[in-house]
């Protein structure tokens, strides 16, 4: 994927966090809102985090060994994030899932947008 193309899924996922976070302090209580609201950012930052870190892979010459690590100790930090959010804090865990799928959502849409602005090449 191009990088605009990466950076609009990043801004589209922080949009509709926003805007699934907005609904549900008017149509949920305030924990289930507080919990969205996390699950979309965890997704969105950890999307940020991948995105970046990705680009410093595919670079000749780059320090591969050392992204591969922090690529690891990222993982281990959102896995911990979550267990402490969930466990510890008390965040609804199936509304912080449902936060995330906001990053799902703009993956979704900015690959049919980008399908359907792909000019036709006449291949089946």
């Amino acid at each position: 994927m191009e990088e605009g193309t990466l950076r609009r899924v990043g801004r589209v996922s922080w949009a509709l966090g926003a805007l699934a976070t907005a609904a549900a302090f008017v149509f949920a209580s305030r924990w289930t809102a507080l919990s969205i609201g996390a699950g979309a950012a965890l997704a969105t930052l950890n999307f940020e985090a991948m995105r970046r870190l990705g680009r410093r892979l595919v670079v000749p010459g780059r320090g591969k060994p050392a992204v591969a690590l922090v690529l690891g100790l990222k993982v281990a930090v959102l896995f911990g994030l979550l267990y402490v959010l969930v466990v510890e804090v008390g965040l609804e865990g199936v509304a912080l899932g449902a936060g995330t799928s906001s990053l799902v959502l703009a993956i979704v849409g900015e690959g049919l947008r980008a399908s359907l602005s792909a000019p036709e090449t006449g291949e089946a």
